[in-house]
């Protein structure tokens, strides 16, 4: 599931042949040529840019700024089987109002390795390092865990590796493994965020037709908090599920995965284990040329930056609307709705206590020729929580242009 809001300021195994399978999961940006850079400067406006609640001292603070984003991307096909891939993106913005620390920075790093040892086997590596003080930036795929801007950056790094082994022309499983890692900088959100992640799963997929197919599948997690030895919140879960994929038409694809995920608490004082839904489906359908909607919905167990509480259940649903209005125009509205549920046992006042996040997103683009386009965008985010001062309010509005080659 993408936290889709972040991409609003700019979100088959066969026998086909083996460059055509690579380069099926590539964006025409990634094959067109093998090298791209870009660069966009954008003037802005943020009403509440430390995330805060308006009944605190120190309520919203609002500034004018200037973003400045580079970035480049490279790929390399040795041959026909392998696919080699890199790409930057540095983020720079200044806050006229802010008496001190007028500067945030931010580094986005993505690697990506693809090679097929035969038609059969096929082996994938993805690893995205982050370096921000946005959370839409840190966490910009899956459920959230904090809504909240950090006063200092954090560096996150998620790294995956899969396997697809077509055992038979029709029975196929897909295992994997993935890390990871947080470290909060800011002394708020480091004793409760800080954590190492490790995610093993397999599934079992059986094609039943050339475009659909059924799966079931297990997950064993391991989350490791690391500002204790043995910290109360470190839990290992176990996630049973089945599900299936289909290609209704080449410009319509479901899939989704539903079962239960049991976690253990390993050190915490109530002993007190959990047992929730999981919920993995997604749809995209392309109706036009360069117009395409997505929806999904996920439900799963993830951290918290509440003291006090374990971790969350969350509830998330999404959709991303992209709409070529003319040959040369091009709008996006993108929106996402997560329902979080505090897990704290034995504490009375925040156990089970709610948040509610909401988060908007449109953008207009206009291509001025082939390598330069000017772009307008406003972005909406909205927390209400029952825990005092929590809740939030942010409007952002830019307006800027962007050059690409």
């Amino acid at each position: 599931m993408n936290r889709i809001i972040a991409s609003a300021g700019l979100m088959a195994v066969g026998a086909a042949g083996v460059q055509a399978a690579n380069i099926a999961d590539l964006r025409p940006s990634e094959t067109s040529k093998p090298w791209s850079v870009s660069a966009s400067l954008r003037a802005f406006y943020d009403d509440n840019w430390n995330t805060a609640n308006k009944n605190l001292p120190v309520g919203p603070q609002e500034s004018f700024g200037i973003e400045v984003k580079p970035g480049a991307s490279f790929y390399y096909l040795p041959n026909e089987q392998t696919y080699l891939g890199v790409a930057y993106v540095y983020s720079m913005k200044w806050f006229e109002s802010r008496k001190d620390h007028s500067i945030d920075q931010s580094h986005e790093l993505t690697l990506k390795a693809d090679h097929r040892f035969s038609e059969r086997f096929r082996i994938n590596f993805n690893d995205s390092l982050v370096y921000s003080q946005e959370p839409d930036v840190i966490e910009p795929t899956g459920a959230s865990s904090s809504f909240a801007r950090a006063n200092q950056n954090v560096f996150r790094n998620r790294a995956a590796v899969k396997l697809n082994s077509q055992i038979t022309e029709r029975v196929e499983l897909e295992s994997g493994y993935q890390n990871i890692y947080y470290d909060y900088r800011d002394p708020l959100y480091s004793p409760v965020l800080d954590r190492d992640e490790h995610i093993i799963w397999l599934d079992g997929i059986y094609h039943l037709q050339e475009h659909l197919a059924a799966l079931v599948g297990y997950q064993l997690h391991y989350f490791d908090y690391l500002h204790t030895g043995k910290s109360l919140d470190d839990n290992v879960g176990h996630s049973i599920y089945v599900g299936g994929r289909k290609s209704v038409s080449s410009q319509l694809n479901v899939e989704g995965k539903v079962g239960v995920q049991f976690t253990h608490y390993m050190h915490h004082i109530s002993n007190k284990n959990s047992t929730d839904p999981y919920v993995d489906a997604s749809a995209s359908y392309e109706y036009l040329p360069g117009s395409s909607i997505k929806v999904g919905v996920m439900v799963t167990r993830v951290a918290t930056d509440i003291q006090g509480a374990t971790d969350q259940e969350s509830e998330a649903v999404y959709a991303q609307l992209s709409h070529r209005i003319t040959p040369s125009m091009t709008a996006s509205v993108l929106g996402q709705f997560q329902h979080n549920t505090l897990h704290a046992p034995g504490i009375v006042g925040l156990d089970n206590t709610k948040d509610n996040d909401l988060l908007l997103g449109i953008n207009l683009e206009y291509k001025l020729n082939n390598n330069l386009s000017a772009e307008a965008g406003y972005n909406f985010d909205r927390l209400d929580a029952d825990i005092p001062f929590r809740s939030y309010t942010r409007n952002r509005v830019y307006a800027g242009i962007r050059a690409s080659y």
